[in-house]
């Protein structure tokens, strides 16, 4: 990961609002006004280019807030990369990252199975395992919800999927 600006050249161009997540521009430089909003999205997250370089907008929003660089990646507990508010960041391991995805997340439908079509899958540890096979996709999800929830903690995609927690 590329080193962020210091804070001071951050805090001097850029002002931050920790509850909307939302960039300023403080000052007026080439052609661009004071007080706009800053960035431009890309593939769902917001991107500032600050003195020649190209930032994501959710690591600068973490050093602005906490005044130091985030260790590891950015999870955006939503799921919504464009979402920048302080209050839905927070480090992550890659892996744990890797789990708070949107998605259909572990449930397929088996095309030979007429009784119970819905499989309810899901890899921890490097290991896929079933679940187990339902009559209805909302039971397969459901399984697949209890068993995230149980095995990813905070960051199953169950939680973000509208699942219940059952931890």
């Amino acid at each position: 990961m590329k080193p962020l600006p210091s804070l001071e050249l951050l805090q001097s161009e850029l002002s931050y609002d920790s509850d909307t997540g939302v960039f300023m521009w403080r000052k007026p430089k080439q052609g661009r006004a004071a007080n706009l909003v800053a960035g431009y999205q890309n593939r769902g997250y917001l991107r500032i280019h600050v003195d020649g370089v190209t930032y994501l907008a959710h690591r600068l929003a973490f050093l602005m807030h906490y005044g130091r660089a985030p260790i590891g990646e950015i999870d955006h507990i939503d799921g919504d990369p464009s979402n920048n508010a302080i209050s839905n960041l927070r480090e992550a391991t890659r892996l744990e990252n890797s789990r708070n995805r949107r998605s259909s997340a572990g449930v397929s439908r088996h095309k030979l199975r007429i009784k119970n079509p819905f499989q309810a899958r899901i890899k921890h540890n490097g290991k896929a395992r079933s679940i187990g096979v339902f009559p209805t996709f909302e039971a397969a999800r459901e399984a697949y919800e209890r068993e995230a929830n149980k095995h990813f903690g905070e960051f199953s995609p169950a939680r973000i999927l509208g699942g219940r927690d059952s931890t």
